[in-house]
């Protein structure tokens, strides 16, 4: 019988390429790449490549790369970096940003798609954050991201012209 897995919210196959640089590294050259003994630098400068090569495929910057453990361990970075700040999440998040508590929590649908309206009157001059789960990966709704990315960009623009009359 053929296995059909249909959790790759959660974990998905590695591609081959990646495993074989994760054998490599885990096997024959692991080092300490904050070392300074030469396989220490040799892992260094590996580890330097991967974030170029990967930042290029981004079209960002190396410096803007930065390797976790999986999607919790990301999330609680990006929850640290906006603590205190004000930030806009769907009621239905991922429970790493979920416990963000001080995050203005958007209201959805019977179907787990975000309220649009509710979202663009809740975005204020004050919020440096919108973060909606592009797929819920416990109900597997689907957010209408370009039209989310449309209204935070209308926000953005009408917030940086109401500045520019206070000027």
């Amino acid at each position: 019988m053929k296995k059909v897995y249909l959790d790759y919210a959660s974990l998905t196959p590695i591609d081959r390429g990646v495993m074989k640089q994760i054998k490599k590294y885990s096997s024959k050259d692991y080092t300490n790449p904050s070392s300074l003994y030469v396989s220490g630098v040799k892992s260094k400068i590996a580890l330097e490549s991967a974030k170029n090569r990967i930042a290029k495929v981004l079209h960002a910057h190396a410096d803007e790369i930065i390797f976790t453990s999986g999607g919790t361990e990301s999330n609680d970075l990006v929850s640290q970096a906006f603590e205190n700040k004000n930030i806009i999440i769907s009621e239905i998040e991922h429970s790493s940003i979920i416990k963000n508590t001080k995050a203005i929590r958007v209201r959805v649908d019977k179907n787990g798609v975000v309220d649009l309206g509710e979202l663009e009157k809740t975005i204020t001059k004050e919020t440096v954050l919108v973060s909606i789960m592009m797929v819920n990966n416990e109900i597997g709704s689907i957010e209408p991201i370009k039209e989310i990315a449309k209204i935070v960009r209308n926000a953005r623009r009408k917030n940086s012209e109401n500045n520019k009359d206070c000027m």
